[in-house]
């Protein structure tokens, strides 16, 4: 599946908005490949050992868009 869901994803960073706007079925499918497809994009920039510490930043309280950076497909 290609294309975008959402044209910012960032307006889904709270698990409320996400689950409020992909509960629309016509939406879910698109934005969950928009957010995979920047998952494996932040993952190829840097590296399968860096999920880790960022999950570990996070559970200590740091946030997260602080923490991953820009994204890298919108």
């Amino acid at each position: 599946m290609t294309g975008k869901g959402i044209a910012d994803l960032t307006q889904l960073d709270a698990e409320s908005d996400w689950t409020a706007y992909t509960a629309d079925n016509a939406k879910f499918s698109t934005t969950y490949c928009q957010a995979r497809g920047e998952v494996a994009a932040w993952i190829n920039k840097n590296g399968n050992s860096a999920v880790g510490p960022l999950l570990q930043s996070v559970a200590q309280g740091a946030a997260f868009a602080a923490t991953y950076g820009p994204l890298l497909t919108q």
